[in-house]
């Protein structure tokens, strides 16, 4: 599953393209040039693997976030030695007073101030443009569902610049400026209790501190025992993809080795483990 980068509208007028990896659109006027996103890289070492929380680099369109699965993870390539990047401009895109009484905005030639509409609205609100968002916030839309939002900028490859359940990982043009998305709701992966019907508990990590955990992402399209990963697509409810040794990733069920039944079909049995989670899975004897 991967996450949706975004684009910016900085008028009435919705700038929208197709790229490689994710669909989205955005608030603002950005021309900047296409960012790269650390590519997946497999975790080595563990028989199950999760993806990064990446959002996107540049303004163009990118695939579902669904394509971008379990099977890959970026272990700390979130988190470079060089630190947080500086934005470039007239002004500091992570400070809300670096303008005064106006706000400072991403633009094709670097950081510029900007007026404030007359009645900005704050972090999660609905906006049109990075005007109708107070100082520090831009408007993006990182999903068809969502809609255009206002969301807090942030120092790409930063830690903690963004508020309690919220990681620096939405990028929309600028190679120094991200911006703050949720992360994956917390969830018990045998219970399957997402709140969204529509999603599944699966393995995630978080993106800017690494921990492994448990969350809820839209389900993916693949089943038990299909292939998954990369452009082979996600796995379905309740399904994890695993990588084991000499053999290509594939969808595998969860199950719980302390409940009856397990959930594993036929001769299969609750022997599987994702060791870095302690999550089980159905495995042929």
């Amino acid at each position: 599953m991967q996450y949706p980068r975004a684009m910016r509208f900085s008028s009435l007028l919705t700038v929208a393209a197709l790229a490689a990896l994710t669909s989205v659109t955005g608030c603002g006027s950005t021309t900047n040039p296409p960012g790269n996103d650390a590519a997946p890289t497999p975790d080595a070492g563990f028989d199950a693997f999760v993806p990064p929380m990446v959002d996107g680099g540049n303004d163009a369109a990118m695939a579902p976030d669904t394509h971008l699965v379990d099977a890959f993870t970026t272990g700390d390539a979130n988190l470079p030695d060089a630190g947080p990047c500086v934005a470039s401009g007239a002004c500091d895109p992570f400070d809300p007073t670096s303008c005064g009484t106006m706000a400072c905005r991403p633009s094709a030639t670097g950081t510029m101030c900007a007026a404030i509409g007359a009645t900005p609205v704050g972090i999660g609100h609905s906006c049109l443009r990075d005007s109708d968002c107070e100082a520090g916030l831009a408007c993006l839309n990182f999903n068809v569902a969502e809609g255009a939002l206002c969301h807090r900028m942030c120092p790409a490859h930063s830690v903690g610049a963004c508020d309690t359940g919220y990681v620096c990982t939405g990028t929309f043009g600028d190679t120094c400026i991200n911006a703050c998305r949720p992360l994956p709701v917390a969830c018990d992966i045998y219970a399957q209790d997402c709140p969204n019907a529509t999603d599944t508990c699966t393995l995630v990590r978080n993106a800017e501190t690494t921990v492994p955990y448990t969350g809820c992402r839209p389900a993916g399209t693949q089943d038990e025992g299909m292939p998954c990963g990369g452009s082979a697509g996600s796995c379905g409810h309740a399904l994890i993809c695993v990588a084991t040794p000499g053999a290509p990733a594939t969808c595998r069920q969860v199950c719980d080795p302390t409940r009856t039944p397990t959930l594993c079909l036929g001769t299969e049995v609750c022997t599987g483990l994702a060791t870095t989670w302690g999550v089980h899975y159905c495995l042929a004897p």
